[in-house]
């Protein structure tokens, strides 16, 4: 079933489960991304499941793991992973913090 997934900004947690890179058709490099499990909107309560988000500068700084439990504001759209069955995707997540 579709979710219903908010426009706006929305405090989540998600749990690392791994790092991969996908194609760019853009530039030569590859994008580095993260794919999250256990991804949840915490007000109001909703299980989304897996997602991805970009593997930006500020997350990179977190020094994160496979398996570390992050909490965060970030929107949340219907937007699939190129070669990967991950049918969400955070963007800009914001007010990190590892758990």
């Amino acid at each position: 079933p579709k979710l219903e997934l908010p426009e706006e900004k929305v405090k989540m947690t998600a749990v690392v489960k791994e790092f991969t890179t996908v194609p760019n058709h853009f530039a030569d490099t590859d994008d580095e991304v993260v794919i999250y499990e256990s991804v949840a909107i915490v007000e109001p309560p909703l299980e989304i499941g897996e997602a991805w988000s970009s593997y930006s500068a500020t997350l990179k700084k977190l020094g994160l793991q496979v398996g570390d439990r992050l909490a965060f504001e970030a929107k949340i759209v219907a937007k699939k992973l190129t070669k990967h069955p991950v049918p969400y995707k955070i963007n800009n997540p914001s007010k990190l913090q590892k758990q």
